[in-house]
């Protein structure tokens, strides 16, 4: 019975060796789409805000002096 106990905790203890990385790795990839995910929503408010100042939106055009 004390064998069977030994067994099944290096058993475990070698699929958590296996487990632990790829876990991680996961982890990473997501962590990783989420900050690009979030970067571009970033960008693409910036640019949707001051795509609205251009110049038909209440600014006058700039003339050049003749």
């Amino acid at each position: 019975m004390f064998m069977h106990e030994h067994s099944t905790e290096k058993t475990f203890l070698s699929l958590l060796w296996l487990v632990v990385p790829i876990v991680l790795s996961i982890l990473v990839i997501c962590v990783t789409a989420g900050y690009c995910i979030y970067r571009r929503a970033i960008e693409r408010a910036y640019r949707a805000q001051w795509d609205d100042y251009d110049y038909g939106c209440d600014v006058p055009e700039i003339q050049e002096w003749e």
